[in-house]
């Protein structure tokens, strides 16, 4: 059998084959490899003249290196003096190759000394080349500056991406304001990103929850977990909501802080009603819910920590959700929840309820199919304009689920979808 030659020569795979080719380009002339080096610590795109700095050689050098790379398939002109590698695999590839070499930090020092003269350069560009040569606390006051600038400008990612960058440099130094920088970046990253990320931002979270607790800042806690659980709840996940309330309950004094055991426990309410645990959430919203809300809305001077709409609200999800929890046991005592919530709204016409009274009607119908009396379920839901627009869509897709249960109790099939 022949072996075909250029199996020995030719790498198996892309990145081999740039590492063989800068090889090569090392071999041949060291400025040719230095100004590769250079331009890939730029990024994909690159001046030429900040790379002529770097280098300190004259145009000539300098043009003559440029037309050699462009015919080889290294770079491509872009605008002016700015040029791109050939694509972003072979510019990451050729960067690797940089950030392997031994003279690595040479390379990047003398760049920080370059683009330390240049006022108004990528800023983010000048605190990565601060880093990569070990000057971390100028690199911290860069992305700190870079905090405010992303804030003003609105750019949330380069606003996070500033913010991991402080963290993660707080690690290589003393500050005097340490922890408290430190917690003020983990607040601030979980509660930005907690709705695009959840994942990664219950980690923030959960660091600036702990410190709060650790100072004694029950209030800022409580607050964090809120974002938690809202960050828990987009990734449909009620069992770690349900642990994590009950962590925070753990935190709260046992005196003196009822209103807000009240509210946060009414945080797992949704969680406990998708695992079934009806009877538990049943007893917490009788007992120790309810009762507290209706003594604090019964006062006649608000709460100084929690508004009134906040507290209503919350009075009202509770009930709401203890009626589902009656319904799904088939439990007549749904009708006598709702019946009390109806009441209490019309009380309050004088509030915008419109969400929450479609919400009820819904609840009531959903008794009613439990209990087999799917006319009077269907009448219900007849009543709710489901072309408003304003409508949410989980309470459409409730009211349509109904509706099928309904038409498959009568053992009518047609139209199902």
């Amino acid at each position: 059998m022949t072996t075909n030659t250029y199996d020995t020569i030719l790498p198996d795979s892309y990145e081999k084959l740039i590492n063989m080719r800068v090889e090569t380009l090392k071999a041949h002339s060291k400025d040719l490899y230095d100004f590769a080096m250079y331009a890939s610590l730029l990024g994909p795109l690159f001046n030429v003249q900040l790379v002529q700095g770097a280098m300190g050689i004259d145009d000539d050098s300098i043009n003559k290196i440029v037309n050699i790379l462009i015919n080889a398939g290294y770079i491509v002109p872009y605008q002016n003096t700015d040029f791109i590698f050939r694509n972003i695999t072979f510019w990451k590839y050729v960067y690797d190759i940089a950030k392997g070499d031994s003279q690595f930090v040479e390379y990047c020092k003398k760049m920080h000394m370059l683009l330390s003269e240049i006022e108004y350069f990528n800023l983010p560009i000048k605190a990565l080349f601060a880093q990569n040569i070990n000057e971390n606390f100028i690199a911290f006051n860069m992305w700190t500056q870079n905090i405010k600038i992303a804030a003003a400008i609105g750019d949330v990612d380069l606003y996070v991406l500033s913010q991991k960058q402080c963290l993660k440099l707080l690690k290589s130094f003393t500050h005097t304001q340490d922890a408290y920088i430190r917690n003020n970046i983990n607040e601030r990253i979980g509660k930005l990103i907690y709705k695009s990320n959840p994942i990664e931002a219950t980690n923030f979270l959960t660091e600036a929850m702990a410190a709060y607790h650790q100072n004694g800042n029950v209030i800022k806690a409580i607050e964090l977990s809120g974002y938690l659980l809202k960050s828990q709840k987009l990734e449909d996940n009620a069992h770690t909501a349900i642990e994590i309330v009950d962590n925070v309950l753990r935190i709260i004094p046992p005196t003196g802080y009822d209103l807000e055991n009240a509210l946060i426990k009414a945080k797992k309410l949704d969680a406990l009603l998708k695992i079934g645990n009806y009877d538990e959430l049943i007893n917490i919203i009788k007992n120790d819910i309810i009762p507290i809300l209706e003594v604090n809305l019964a006062k006649s001077i608000q709460n100084k920590r929690y508004s009134h709409e906040l507290l209503f609200d919350t009075w009202i999800k509770s009930e709401k959700i203890e009626a589902s929890a009656y319904s799904l046991q088939g439990n007549d005592k749904s009708l006598d929840v709702i019946a009390t919530i109806e009441e209490v709204v019309k009380a309050n016409e004088h509030l915008d309820l419109h969400e929450h009274k479609n919400q009820i009607e819904i609840e009531k119908a959903l008794a009613y199919t439990i209990k087999g009396q799917v006319d009077f379920s269907d009448a219900i839901l007849e009543t709710i304009d489901f072309r408003n627009n304003d409508i949410p869509a989980k309470d459409v897709s409730n009211a349509n689920l109904i509706k099928i249960i309904n038409k498959l109790m009568r053992f009518d099939f047609s139209n199902i979808r």
